[in-house]
C-alpha cells in the first residue's frame, strides 16, 4: 500500500503518523528486585 501525504488531509496524516509510528505507554508495570527496589516503567506498544 502507498500512501502519498499530498493526497491526505492534515488530519488523515496525523492519524496515521499517531497511530502508526509514534509509540505510547500502555500499562505501568511495577516490579520488585531482591533488594525492595521498586520499578514503575512503562510498557510501550510500537507498530513499525
Amino acid at each position: 500500500m502507498y500512501i502519498t501525504a499530498a493526497d491526505q488531509t492534515a488530519h488523515d496524516n496525523y492519524k496515521l503518523l499517531i497511530g502508526s509510528i509514534i509509540p505510547r505507554p500502555i500499562a505501568f508495570v511495577t516490579s520488585m528486585n531482591e533488594q525492595g527496589i521498586v520499578t514503575l516503567p512503562h510498557l510501550v506498544f510500537l507498530i513499525l
